[in-house]
């Protein structure tokens, strides 16, 4: 992938949207977001950047620091964690109004004055930050946003931890040796049987074209991304420096659905 617009989101997206993805001159974004220590291990304080990525510039620009913008910068001596909603308020009050009304800009090239309107296709974050953004638990049974409440996890009475173990070979294609494997995975355990189906994963592998979906009803209410709408659509993302680089990480993109 040499850019974001080669990514099935973006296809995806501008067929659903064919209005949107006619005018050039709509703005696509990407949300990233993480957290640090600026001063090391020497004393607590917790700093989270937000840093909204203009894609509609060539490959060779829309990652350039000079073309990023800074939106936020939470500073203090304690992490925000589930506050981190409450300052992102005012940014998701303009990107709402970016994306259903759009604002008045001004065409040097062509010396007219147009509808400008823009749309958040993704956020880009480890997984803890994941949870701040969405609401999505990221520890517990119901950790994992692709499973979900299909998971196969189970709890462990000694280390009172939950554990994923064995989870991954209902993914496997059917009739793969490793399904009827006893020995190797949890004794006596024979997964040729189960299915893939029923998790957002699956109807990925299925379909290339349109990648996995949340819906609003399966995400917690009151979050600042639960807005009118708008569905979530997950796919397999990166930290903020290096796109696609780190495999733990998760895209939550925000798609509107204009029929709902």
């Amino acid at each position: 992938m040499n850019h974001p617009s080669d990514a099935a989101e973006w296809r995806y997206f501008q067929g659903l949207h064919p209005e949107f993805a006619e005018e050039p001159r709509n703005v696509y974004l990407g949300l990233c977001t993480d957290g640090f220590n600026p001063f090391g291990m020497s004393r607590n304080h917790s700093l989270w950047p937000v840093i909204l990525t203009p894609y509609n510039l060539p490959p060779g620009m829309c990652m350039n620091t000079e073309y990023l913008f800074l939106t936020i910068l939470n500073s203090g001596p304690n992490h925000p964690r589930a506050s981190l909603d409450v300052f992102l308020q005012p940014l998701i009050e303009e990107l709402k109004e970016l994306w259903s009304t759009g604002v008045d800009a001004y065409d040097v090239s062509l010396s007219q004055n147009f509808n400008l309107k823009a749309v958040l296709l993704w956020t880009i974050s480890d997984f803890p930050a994941y949870s701040m953004l969405s609401g999505w638990t990221t520890h517990g049974k119901l950790s994992c946003p692709v499973c979900m409440e299909s998971t196969k996890s189970f709890y462990l009475p000694n280390g009172r931890k939950t554990c994923w173990f064995d989870c991954q070979r209902r993914f496997l294609p059917h009739g793969h040796p490793s399904r009827r494997n006893r020995k190797d995975f949890l004794k006596g355990r024979d997964a040729s049987s189960e299915s893939s189906q029923g998790n957002n994963f699956a109807r990925f592998r299925r379909s290339s074209k349109q990648p996995p979906v949340v819906s609003r009803e399966q995400l917690p209410r009151g979050s600042s991304w639960d807005v009118a709408g708008a569905t979530r659509r997950l796919g397999v993302g990166s930290a903020i420096d290096t796109l696609c680089a780190k495999p733990g990480a998760v895209v939550l993109c925000l798609v509107s659905n204009s029929q709902t």
